[in-house]
């Protein structure tokens, strides 16, 4: 309902509200326009969110102190079966990429099929050059940095601090909103915003930092969901037994619940960054020429007709979030293989 990326470079003439929006504040500067289309989009953004919320809040699981994980039994005929059922989705995503990334390598496709590297001298095809791809690793880092730190401070309060007032239910309700709201309508909420604050916010827009607040702003509920609900399944003893122990909550932290969320806390870290990486909803109206993104220099190359050069870009961006989708699975396999104890049992140290 919300995406842009796709229906921009494949959608043709097929019009979507994402991209009315886009077309009516960058190609007619019809900012009053552009507003109501995204208060429709918003709309049904908001209701789904509502369904959602009443549908699930009711859901709790727990992790106990003395749980085993499932072992399933091996099956040859059930593994063949979900092999070949799970095999055929993933050759057609594999031919799509194949695509993107032969097509990087072809001169013109179909009538030249010379092979080049020229698509990947970015300079000739767009004013950013590599310096949008630079930027986007520059965005992703930082986002996902910051997004650690926030998303795991919030999802601990509402979840573990027992004192629950007004302050953490606002808290809470905060952090849950974002994901009902668009991207485009994140992005032309924050030029109303800083235009009507302009003398106090110069040294936010247009910059950087606009973009990192933006993107993780718009990424925020996702990972705090993440979170809270990994938070929500340890269980509260190991804290109460800390606390009968004289520990504090400092050595708690550090000791029990921060190595009980390592894998979590990977997981939750490649998806800032991942998604921080091929973001282009959210930031498409925030840029600026020293701010541009991979993302949108993909979008660029590809109205102005260097198809080819965009998908060099495309195949970059997901080559770089390949390799880190990789860390992390070896980072967590590394922490269960060298950390018997995780699965099993936690021990105080005070």
């Amino acid at each position: 309902l919300t995406d842009f990326g796709v229906p921009a470079i494949v959608g043709g003439n097929y019009r979507v509200l994402a991209t009315d929006i886009y077309q009516y504040i960058i190609g007619q500067y019809n900012f009053s326009l552009g507003s109501v289309v995204a208060v429709l989009l918003l709309i049904p953004s908001l209701m789904i969110f509502c369904i959602d919320y009443l549908f699930f809040k009711k859901q709790k699981t727990t992790f106990m102190p003395h749980a085993i994980p499932y072992q399933p039994k091996p099956s040859m005929i059930k593994n063949s079966i979900l092999f070949i059922l799970s095999l055929i989705p993933a050759l057609f995503i594999a031919m799509i990429f194949m695509a993107a990334f032969i097509g990087s390598f072809i001169t013109y496709w179909p009538y030249n099929l010379t092979l080049t590297l020229s698509h990947y001298n970015f300079t000739h095809f767009d004013e950013a050059g590599w310096s949008s791809y630079i930027n986007s690793l520059l965005l992703a880092f930082c986002v996902s940095c910051l997004g650690l730190f926030l998303i795991s401070l919030t999802a601990y309060i509402t979840t573990r601090i027992k004192s629950r007032g007004l302050i953490t239910t606002l808290i809470h309700y905060v952090s849950s909103i974002s994901i009902a709201i668009p991207g485009v309508v994140f992005g032309l909420s924050y030029i109303f915003f800083f235009s009507s604050f302009a003398p106090l916010f110069n040294f936010l827009y247009p910059g950087f930092l606009v973009l990192v607040i933006n993107t993780l702003a718009h990424l925020y509920t996702t990972g705090y969901m993440l979170m809270r609900n990994h938070f929500g399944q340890i269980d509260e003893s190991f804290e109460k037994v800390g606390y009968s122990l004289h520990g504090k909550m400092t050595k708690i932290i550090g000791k029990i619940i921060l190595p009980l969320s390592l894998p979590a806390l990977l997981n939750l870290g490649t998806y800032l960054f991942t998604n921080s990486m091929v973001t282009v909803s959210s930031v498409i109206f925030l840029y600026s020429a020293h701010t541009k993104l991979a993302s949108i220099a993909i979008v660029n190359m590809n109205d102005t007709g260097y198809t080819s050069s965009a998908a060099a870009m495309s195949i970059l961006i997901f080559l770089t979030v390949l390799c880190i989708v990789i860390l992390k699975n070896i980072l967590v396999k590394m922490i269960f293989a060298h950390a018997p104890w995780y699965q099993y049992n936690v021990k105080l140290i005070f």
